[in-house]
């Protein structure tokens, strides 16, 4: 994944390269749920699908809400993990 970020002090456009619209699609659902974001789009190159825009508007600064987003997603899939390793 590389990342290329630009920002002011309550936005961010976020170029993604190497991921398409399942890291965007749980990327955006996280910040959505998050009560600082104010806005959050994303469009994703259709000929190669693995580089897409996420455009975040917030209350905050952005690039804390989005590593609050990252922590989140972090968490939900070690929660996953725990589930799956009881099932056994």
């Amino acid at each position: 994944m590389e990342l290329d970020i630009r920002k002011t002090q309550n936005e961010a456009e976020l170029t993604v390269r190497g991921e398409g619209y399942t890291f965007l699609t749980l990327l955006k659902s996280a910040l959505l749920e998050d009560r600082r974001t104010q806005s959050v789009t994303y469009r994703v190159d259709m000929i190669t699908g693995q580089q897409g825009v996420l455009r975040l508007k917030t209350k905050e600064d952005p690039i804390t809400v989005l590593s609050g987003a990252a922590n989140k997603i972090v968490s939900q899939c070690n929660d996953f993990k725990k589930a799956l390793t009881k099932g056994k």
